[in-house]
């Protein structure tokens, strides 16, 4: 053998030494160095403000670790499901003022022989139906006294005079 091909040998052994050291140094079936990556996912501004404390140090409950490569791990924020507070009912709405019921209700005052007088309630829908001192007007008022022009309906804790035939607005009248 001559000395140039001496020398192409070795210097092909040393190019193909070289090279399989490279591709091993790179070679993706090794497993990279891990690294530990802490991360804490975004909090809500008023849990942080809700919760005492959850500005000191030593509140690491919403650290996660990931074992990984530094360049591939992607921070991965989890929401923690949050506790839906029950919002509260509606507050129905406040019942109709009793004297503008039953005013739009009286259609007559009727004097009866030997009874006195009773107050003609006539109701769309509903049987017409008359109603002295004493009787109930609806589940909770009860006609108390009546005079030709005025009604009273108490319901135990309180009186309602009603002007049963004057111009809304005037009065005692309710305005319509």
């Amino acid at each position: 053998m001559s000395p140039a091909a001496i020398a192409g040998v070795s210097v092909g052994a040393v190019a193909v030494t070289a090279g399989v050291l490279i591709a091993g140094w790179s070679a993706p079936g090794l497993p990279d160095t891990p690294v530990l990556a802490l991360t804490r996912p975004a909090p809500a501004a008023a849990a942080s403000l809700a919760r005492p404390g959850g500005d000191m140090m030593f509140a690491l409950d919403g650290l996660v670790g990931e074992l990984g490569i530094e360049q591939r791990v992607a921070a991965e924020v989890v929401e923690r499901p949050q506790a839906a507070r029950p919002t509260p009912p509606p507050a129905p709405p406040p019942p109709p003022d009793v004297a503008l019921v039953f005013r739009r209700a009286a259609t007559a005052v009727v004097r009866q022989p030997g009874q006195g007088l009773a107050v003609l309630i006539a109701r769309p829908g509903q049987a017409s139906r008359l109603i002295r001192p004493g009787d109930l007007f609806d589940d909770r008022w009860r006609l108390s006294s009546l005079t030709m022009d005025q009604a009273v309906l108490s319901d135990g804790v309180s009186e309602r005079r009603i002007a049963l035939f004057a111009q809304p607005g005037a009065a005692g009248s309710p305005a319509l």
